[in-house]
């Protein structure tokens, strides 16, 4: 193993998740410093910033972790953390944090690296976070926006669908829902100036699948939210967070997201509006 490899888990082995990263920032960033930099002084400073910055971003993240994982999950927790995968990337995430201070694609990386430390090392989870570990650096803000609305309204809907027979509050409900879980993500312009270089873009990083034929809008916003479901039709023109979608959706409607795009739309989309939602693979 290299240096920062062999940092990583003697320190795992040796302590508490959180105290491990921790001594990867006193002891590991200046090698990494001068791995990923020149020797320009101004380079290396702003890689440090980078890097320090995520480090204990990725800490505070494994330390909450650690306290609040479920005994029953506590063993898988301690494999993942000793598994010589989870060191590599770590250490492939920190790299990255050094090229970067966005801090969307900061939250992302200790994001994937917190869902790799509760999962089983061949657990897809674990695969599809180690691969988009490594393409989160070649999307853009929007990109990952992008990604964060498809997973939404391909894949995310309550646990439990409402029991609404009646057409108005069933129609008022799913507007609500929608308001609150998609409004948020398409907040500000960049969403609406997406081009088809960003679908192409995501479907070369294994992030999306373009298909000829397309969703329909209206049916995939009815869907999955109340009992009996009614198909709205369009009832929603009119409503900003419909209108916005409805001017993308030649990009959003023919793409599907793959495990890799769903994961970091997900985890971006949870970043955004300060929830978790449980993923079931």
């Amino acid at each position: 193993m290299d240096p920062i490899s062999t940092l990583i888990v003697s320190s795992a082995v040796g302590g508490a998740a959180g105290s491990f990263i921790k001594e990867i920032s006193s002891n590991g960033v200046k090698w990494l410093v001068e791995l990923v930099t020149a020797q320009s002084p101004e380079m290396q400073a702003a890689a440090k910033m980078n890097m320090e910055n995520f480090v204990m971003r990725l800490a505070q993240r494994v330390e909450n972790l650690e306290k609040d994982i479920p005994a029953d999950r506590s063993q898988i927790f301690k494999n993942a953390l000793n598994h010589p995968s989870s060191a590599l990337l770590i250490k492939a995430a920190i790299v990255d944090s050094a090229t970067t201070d966005n801090e969307d694609k900061h939250e992302l990386l200790a994001e994937l690296i917190a869902q790799r430390l509760t999962a089983n090392a061949d657990d897809m989870i674990a695969l599809a976070g180690t691969a988009a570990c490594s393409v989160v650096n070649s999307l853009t803000s929007r990109q990952i926006k992008i990604l964060a609305v498809l997973s939404t309204i391909q894949s995310v809907r309550p646990l439990q669908k409402a029991n609404i027979a009646n057409s108005a509050e069933a129609k008022n409900y799913t507007n609500s829902w929608w308001k609150k879980n998609i409004e948020p993500l398409i907040a500000d312009s960049g969403f609406s100036q997406a081009t088809a270089l960003d679908y192409e873009h995501l479907a070369a990083m294994g992030c999306v699948r373009i298909s000829i034929g397309s969703n329909n809008l209206a049916k995939l916003v009815s869907s999955g939210l109340i009992e009996p479901e009614i198909n709205f039709e369009s009832e929603f023109k009119g409503q900003h967070w419909y209108d916005t979608l409805e001017a993308q959706w030649n990009g959003l409607g023919h793409s599907t997201a793959t495990s890799i795009g769903q994961l970091i739309g997900i985890l971006h989309r949870d970043a955004k509006l300060k929830i978790k939602t449980q993923i079931n693979w």
